[in-house]
């Protein structure tokens, strides 16, 4: 997701737990803590979209012949913007 719709996010999410406040009562590791230990289970959004990056990165290394065909596509812009 574009960092612009991540911070967006971010700060919705800090004003419904926390009202904006700068001393929250209960800290982001506990609303992000699973249900069972007593957090919400909240999504780590920044730590997700760096997943998906990193998930990206891996298939576009990815030189088997099962490699994904997006990467050939970025190879040709890469090299073509390169020049």
């Amino acid at each position: 997701m574009p960092k612009e719709i991540e911070d967006k996010l971010i700060k919705r999410i800090k004003t419904f737990f926390w009202d904006d406040k700068s001393h929250p009562q209960v800290n982001r590791e506990t609303i992000e803590a699973p249900i069972e230990s007593g957090g919400y289970n909240l999504l780590d959004l920044m730590a997700r979209n760096e997943a998906i990056l990193v998930t990206w990165l891996q298939d576009y290394l990815d030189f088997s012949k099962d490699r994904a065909t997006w990467t050939y596509v970025a190879d040709a812009l890469i090299a073509h913007h390169i020049r």
